[in-house]
């Protein structure tokens, strides 16, 4: 199984959240840090595109997206703070796609915990601020 997995930092604009979603429709997983939020820290939805939100936590820097076609195909999320994960399966066997976020301030014990996450993961994607 082969699709392409896309990690964009869109600084909290719905604009560049609807501009990457409307060129890179090819995406099948969409991570998105920084997310744009409503007034009370909610989802801000997506109309018109080819990605459904596929896993949101309030107040988290990370949004996931999968392309609606092959929606189905992924499971098991799970939600952090400053990371998400997704899985899958293939040829019998669980896959984990993971972004994390990881910002200036982070401290060295944050840094073990999201360490964890990133053994857990095969695949690992996100915005790395050592």
């Amino acid at each position: 199984m082969c699709f392409t997995t896309y990690y964009i930092n869109v600084g909290s604009s719905l604009a560049n959240r609807s501009l990457v979603m409307g060129l890179y429709t090819f995406i099948v997983v969409l991570f998105v840090v920084d997310p744009p939020l409503d007034r009370s820290g909610g989802y801000v939805g997506v109309d018109g595109r080819v990605f459904d939100l596929f896993s949101f936590k309030p107040g988290a820097g990370v949004d996931d997206f999968i392309h609606s076609g092959i929606i189905g195909l992924f499971q098991d999320k799970k939600h952090g703070d400053d990371r998400a994960s997704i899985s899958f399966l293939y040829k019998g066997m669980r896959c984990i796609v993971g972004a994390v976020y990881i910002p200036l301030s982070t401290s060295a014990a944050e840094w073990d915990h999201i360490l964890v996450f990133m053994s857990c993961c095969d695949i690992i994607v996100g915005d790395f601020n050592a």
